[in-house]
């Protein structure tokens, strides 16, 4: 009997010991301390599953960098095409006209009015009587100037040698080259001997745009009247 109520006893003691104490807001401190934990627990179970979501999420994400060799957002982009070049023009530049070769053709030859127009003009012109203004070219006198050279021979058959008709020998040279002078200034012309060789040559013009040269005694004595006497033009006349 003592047994008995010693077990009773102790099982009433233990279940004392074991029901919930109220709390001041009537629930039990138990109930509460258990909810409180179970909610840590939750809490703590919900964060390892977000850590552990997120720590799959981001082994998955260097899984798949590592796997491309590049970052994920750069694998996912698209990478630049090419610029093309433009195609070349199928047409060709227009060929540059070629430049016309310089003419080589010479200036045309300076032909003297013949007869001379205008009034007669003998004084002293503005040439040079040099070799730039001097060049061989027509001839508007010659005629004047054989003609003046054989009327002296047939008029003063004295003046000469008449060893050949061919080549009449000056016997006074003054003589001669004065009065073929004064034959071609009787023409009309104006006309002296060449001061560079005034007893050879005469010149003669018209005016002072051009002058011409005649040599009428040859190197032998002899007087001259073929075509050979006329030397050339002086443009514009030095005297």
């Amino acid at each position: 009997m003592r047994l008995s109520l010693l077990l009773a006893g102790i099982l009433a003691t233990a279940a004392a010991c074991l029901t919930p104490t109220e709390g001041l807001d009537g629930s039990s401190s138990t109930s509460s301390s258990s909810s409180s934990t179970g909610g840590a627990s939750a809490s703590s179970s919900s964060s390892s599953s977000s850590s552990s979501s997120s720590s799959s999420s981001s082994s998955s994400s260097s899984s798949s960098s590592s796997s491309s060799g590049q970052p994920a957002s750069s694998a996912t982009s698209s990478a630049p095409n090419p610029t093309s070049a433009p195609a070349a023009s199928s047409t060709a530049p227009p060929a540059s006209s070629a430049a016309p070769p310089p003419s080589s053709s010479a200036p045309p030859a300076f032909v003297p009015a013949c007869p001379p127009e205008g009034a007669q003009d003998c004084s002293p012109g503005s040439g040079t009587g040099e070799g730039d203004q001097c060049v061989d070219g027509n001839s508007c006198f010659m005629d004047e100037v054989q003609a003046a050279v054989r009327g002296v021979i047939a008029d003063h058959p004295d003046w000469f040698d008449q060893v050949s008709t061919n080549c009449p020998i000056i016997l006074d040279v003054q003589a001669y080259m004065d009065d073929v002078v004064a034959r071609v200034a009787n023409r009309g012309l104006c006309v002296i001997r060449d001061p560079n060789a005034p007893d050879e040559e005469v010149t003669v013009k018209h005016d002072n745009s051009y002058s011409e040269n005649f040599d009428i005694v040859a190197s032998t004595g002899c007087a001259r009247y073929g075509g050979l006497i006329y030397t050339g033009y002086c443009r514009p006349a030095w005297w």
